[in-house]
């Protein structure tokens, strides 16, 4: 028994010298290293990221309607019964083209007796010019033979002068001669005067009057024969479309309505920011339903207050359009901003240090970082838009900046982000 109490005794002599060895031995392991890190500074590793443009906010579009640019009614210019229809409901037409024929006993009555006016006042007249053509010659062949008749009773004057002179003859027989003669003249120059009078005759200018007024009566009951067709006034689509077969209708009442499509509308309303984004643009962009197909409309007009009913500002652009893609009552969005204004230079926010209501990066410089405060815009869940301190190219450490300080040797290790866009 006292011998295995010696041997217990030993045994626990000897564990306690062996543990006191190894805690001397773990002592000495962990502050060896210590030692060494008092004389060796350790240089921090950083990754970096380069400062570039990056897309900061999202495109800004909205919904517009796409609208005619010119609206027409179709308005029937006389009143009558519906016959025939020549065109229907989304028909294209052209301008002038016939859209519907129309009747009217009334009309047709009244061309006929214009027409049987203008009959009569060319056989009056064409009767009235053939009598003063006739007329004309009997009198022109009269005239010529009292002519005749005149120079034969002149020389009988001279005749009866010379006997006079000569004695044959007496002083009654030169004034008979002379007063037969005289006479004969003033029949002459009477003839010639009815001659002229017939070139001049009021019965051919009343009967001239008679017939401009038959033929300008015919002229309107021909127009108003004319507007018995109703064609179309301008070139688009039949959107409205009331006639039927057998109905009346009156002149002026509209009974259709054409849409000119080619160029269209495209009218959208904005609130104050999107206002904002048009005002000075030239032109937007617009997208149909699907994204398929787009295009670049001019901005024709831009109200510059809102509109009162709606408290929003009205947004136009004009839209070539003959292939006829764009039609009334289709919505496409119209993208407000452009690409230039949705990018921006940017840091990653995780790289920003802010103290105070200042913000600081820390910018790579042959492995030194340097403290710059920046200023920022707008952002994004991860990135700054940055407004001045750092351009695009630099580097930036984007880990441990809290633990960094200015003037600090660092070892860069690039980020697997570097170059991409947010």
């Amino acid at each position: 028994m006292r011998q295995a109490a010696r041997n217990a005794r030993n045994a626990a002599v000897v564990a306690l010298c062996l543990s006191m060895t190894a805690g001397c031995t773990l002592l000495d392991a962990f502050s060896a290293p210590r030692e060494e890190a008092d004389v060796t500074p350790q240089i921090r590793s950083v990754r970096a990221e380069t400062v570039a443009v990056r897309q900061i906010e999202e495109p800004i579009h909205i919904t517009a309607d796409v609208e005619s640019s010119i609206q027409f009614d179709v308005e029937p210019k006389i009143s009558g019964t519906v016959e025939t229809l020549h065109k229907k409901l989304g028909d294209t037409v052209e301008e002038g083209e016939p859209i519907a024929q129309l009747s009217s006993e009334e009309v047709n009555l009244a061309y006929e007796q214009a027409l049987a006016a203008v009959d009569q006042a060319n056989s009056a007249l064409r009767t009235a010019r053939q009598e003063l053509s006739v007329s004309r010659q009997e009198l022109a062949a009269e005239i010529r033979k009292m002519e005749i008749r005149l120079n034969e009773l002149q020389r009988q004057h001279n005749k009866v002068r010379n006997d006079y002179d000569s004695g044959l003859a007496t002083k009654e027989d030169v004034d008979r001669s002379a007063s037969e003669l005289e006479s004969y003249r003033q029949d002459l120059e009477l003839a010639r005067k009815r001659l002229q009078s017939l070139n001049q005759s009021d019965r051919m200018a009343e009967l001239e009057n008679r017939l401009a007024d038959a033929e300008l009566a015919l002229q309107l009951r021909s127009e108003a024969l004319e507007q018995l067709t109703i064609k179309a006034p301008v070139g688009g689509v039949i959107t409205q479309l009331t006639l039927i077969e057998g109905m009346m209708v009156r002149e002026g009442v509209p009974v259709g309505r054409i849409e000119q499509v080619d160029p269209v509308r495209i009218v959208a309303y904005l609130n104050e920011e999107g206002a904002q984004y048009v005002r000075g643009k030239a032109e937007l962009k617009y997208v149909l339903p699907g994204g398929e197909e787009q295009g670049q409309a001019p901005v024709s007009y831009l109200s510059s207050i809102p509109d009162p009913e709606r408290n929003a500002y009205v947004l136009e652009l004009t839209v070539p359009n003959r292939d006829g893609r764009l039609k009334p009552g289709m919505k496409v969005a119209v993208e407000l901003s452009e690409e230039a204004e949705l990018s921006a230079l940017a840091v990653p926010q995780y790289a920003v240090l802010e103290e105070g209501s200042r913000r600081y990066v820390f910018v790579i410089e042959d492995d030194i970082v340097r403290k710059r405060e920046v200023k920022t815009g707008r952002s994004t869940p991860s990135y700054y838009e940055v407004l001045s301190g750092v351009s695009e190219g630099e580097s930036i450490a984007i880990t441990g900046v809290n633990a960094l300080t200015d003037g600090e040797r660092v070892i860069v290790e690039r980020s697997g982000k570097e170059g991409q866009a947010e």
